[in-house]
């Protein structure tokens, strides 16, 4: 394997993205210009510990894992001069501790930041100014940032009260629609049929019990079945169903932006998550609501919210 050399004016950060479906760990150097360059990228499962009883143990796998690759690609033992962990149910007080505790122990070295899991994706709209993140995978938030740094949110309050236009609650649309069809109440055998499969029956009485015994990840696993069907001429209600995820996060992104202070006509719109990442229904469905309502945004799509993460990290170095 080939060293990679570290300049001896450059220092090294890493920046961690943890979420409901993986955990994205990176190491890479800042040069003396603020720019980095990845030397090591390690994944492990989901570290939300909202959600995910291998929470801990999956930030601490991702950790280990890019500690030994940049080991690996140095020659020798990484320190960072600072990090930055992005981690979803960052937000609350009493989470932040059991993260800081964890990592604490972790002998990383340098000075680290903890923060909730839309602060990567904003900070790729640019280090300041007034800006909006979406996000929506399992679960979906929006946030957004002020010209004085102060933030804003919307949504985001858990699958028993708010998580419109997620991959969950695509999930659980799709199940009502098959309930409906099964009644005979609504025509859409094909999600019927995706439904029925996705869960493993032989009929739909079958996914009752197996629909209870999963959890909210799993479940909303059920999404890129309907994406699949998406764009078929035959089966538009998977399309439908899509189309209105989107616009309900364009109700998220439209009370976000009215809180904006001070109001600005046009800011940057990152949207990050597997659903908008992965649907270009849903996406456009938003936008053209979003149009047909004059709330202007300039689009940006986030794949790789580590990203922001490692730029958190470096700007702490200053």
């Amino acid at each position: 394997m080939t060293m990679q050399v570290v300049p001896p004016t450059s220092s090294l950060v890493m920046g961690l993205d943890g979420g409901g479906s993986k955990t994205v760990a990176v190491i890479a150097f800042r040069d003396e210009l603020g720019s980095c360059k990845e030397i090591a990228r390690a994944e492990s499962g989901p570290s939300n510990v909202l959600t995910s009883d291998d929470a801990k143990q999956n930030i601490i796998d991702a950790i280990m894992r890019v500690q030994t690759m940049a080991n690996d690609a140095l020659g020798f033992e990484p320190r960072m001069s600072s990090s930055c962990f992005c981690l979803a149910g960052a937000g609350r007080k009493a989470i932040v501790q059991v993260w800081r505790d964890l990592i604490a122990r972790q002998s990383i070295g340098g000075e680290t930041l903890i923060t909730d899991d839309a602060e990567p994706v904003l900070r790729q709209c640019g280090p300041r100014g007034a800006s909006l993140a979406v996000i929506s995978g399992t679960g979906s938030i929006v946030v957004g940032r002020c010209t004085n740094g102060g933030r804003v949110r919307c949504g985001g309050w858990g699958p028993l009260i708010s998580d419109e236009g997620s991959g969950y609650d695509v999930a659980l649309n799709a199940v009502r629609q098959a309930s409906l069809h099964e009644d005979g109440r609504l025509d859409c055998p094909a999600i019927h049929r995706q439904v029925i499969d996705f869960f493993e029956g032989q009929c739909f009485t079958d996914i009752i019990p197996k629909l209870g015994s999963l959890g909210r990840q799993e479940i909303a696993q059920l999404t890129n079945q309907i994406t699949q069907l998406d764009g078929d001429i035959d089966h538009p209600e998977a399309r439908v169903l899509l189309q209105s995820a989107g616009r309900q996060l364009a109700d998220l992104v439209q009370a976000a932006k009215s809180r904006i202070e001070p109001i600005e006509e046009n800011i940057p719109l990152a949207m990050a998550g597997g659903l908008l990442c992965q649907s270009l229904t849903v996406r456009k469905s938003m936008l053209d609501e979003l149009q047909q309502r004059n709330v202007m945004v300039e689009a940006m799509l986030v794949d790789d919210p580590v990203t922001g993460a490692v730029m958190l990290a470096a700007d702490a170095i200053g």
